[in-house]
């Protein structure tokens, strides 16, 4: 038996990085009673903001200790009940600054807010008196030069200078109504970036543009078409960097993981191993390093639960390493 797990031990030392899959982890409860979450965002720290949505009541939270075995402690960020349809854009940047993006309607105003990693507000700004109004902005992401950009309803895009505000027309996909969520797929060194959207139901991708000249992007491929067209706001889409893929919560029973490279449509994520609490109305991802030799995910369901998953992305050296691989 002790020959067998010195041969074991020299084995996995030689693997180097693990590669493993998601594993279901725990589920948490989210702040402020039954309603939908429609957003997730995470910054350096592994600190995870939600945005969350109900016919009265539009909060951003944000909660330091959510991989808490006891209970998750939520601070509120925000809330402005004129965000008819809630605060769509949710995004961190490389200094852990966040920003929400919030739209009142048909016929209402558009505003950004900036906060600090403190959680205190740095500045708001209005929108209404560039965009007209019923260019209603909706998802928002952050573009490789740090240029935030956001899509509206009906599929323009626009940019945001995130320290001034200042405003941009980048141009219209031509994707039409129904837009809601966007992620980047940065090119840092060309600037070429592509953005993954929810759109009616399904996952597009923009193409054509570039960080610098964003006003040439259109709709060139339809990923998937799976989720409920008829739930506009709730269905999200993130791009984990860590493995070069975009998650798409279909609003429906699963989760989509697409490759960014080739748009393979690479699997889908239940809560299947814990058949008690089946992933429902699955809406918005985000992925962060635990700091802990784990990645986690957690996976919105549009009620009053986060479901996290995580894997192992430490070093595998030993045979204690591996077991921790398989567990």
């Amino acid at each position: 038996m002790k020959k067998t797990l010195l041969a074991l031990a020299a084995t996995v030392a030689l693997i180097g990085p693990a590669a493993a899959e998601w594993t279901y982890f725990d589920q948490v409860t989210a702040p402020g009673g039954n309603i939908g979450i429609i957003r997730l965002a995470a910054d350096s720290t592994g600190r995870v903001y939600l945005s969350q949505s109900s016919p009265s009541t539009m909060r951003v939270y944000y909660t330091d200790n959510i991989l808490s075995e006891t209970t998750v402690d939520y601070t509120q960020l925000v809330e402005d009940n004129a965000m008819a349809n809630g605060f769509q854009g949710l995004v961190v940047d490389g200094d852990d600054n966040v920003f929400v993006l919030g739209e009142s309607g048909g016929a209402g105003t558009n505003t950004l807010r900036k906060f600090d990693s403190n959680g205190d507000l740095v500045t708001t700004f209005g929108t209404a008196g560039v965009v007209n109004p019923t260019n209603r902005l909706t998802g928002l992401s952050i573009l490789s030069n740090g240029t935030l950009i956001a899509a509206t309803f009906g599929g323009q895009l626009y940019t945001f200078d995130p320290e001034t505000g200042a405003e941009t027309t980048a141009g219209d996909t031509g994707a039409g109504n129904f837009v809601r969520d966007i992620a980047v797929r940065p090119d840092s060194v060309g600037g070429a970036d592509e953005i993954y959207a929810t759109w009616s139901g399904s996952l597009v991708k923009f193409t054509g543009g570039t960080a610098d000249n964003p006003s040439s992007y259109t709709v060139t491929t339809v990923v998937s078409a799976q989720a409920d067209a008829g739930f506009q706001t709730r269905p999200g889409v993130h791009y984990n960097a860590s493995d070069d893929t975009v998650i798409f919560g279909n609003y429906g029973s699963y989760f989509t993981v697409v490759s960014g490279s080739s748009n393979d449509e690479l699997t889908t994520l239940t809560q299947g191993n814990n058949a008690l609490d089946p992933i429902n109305n699955a809406a918005d991802a985000v992925t962060f390093d635990g700091g802990d030799d784990y990645e986690y995910l957690v996976l919105s369901q549009n009620r009053t639960v986060l479901a996290i998953y995580r894997r192992f992305t430490g070093t595998v050296s030993s045979v204690t390493d591996w077991m921790l691989l398989t567990n």
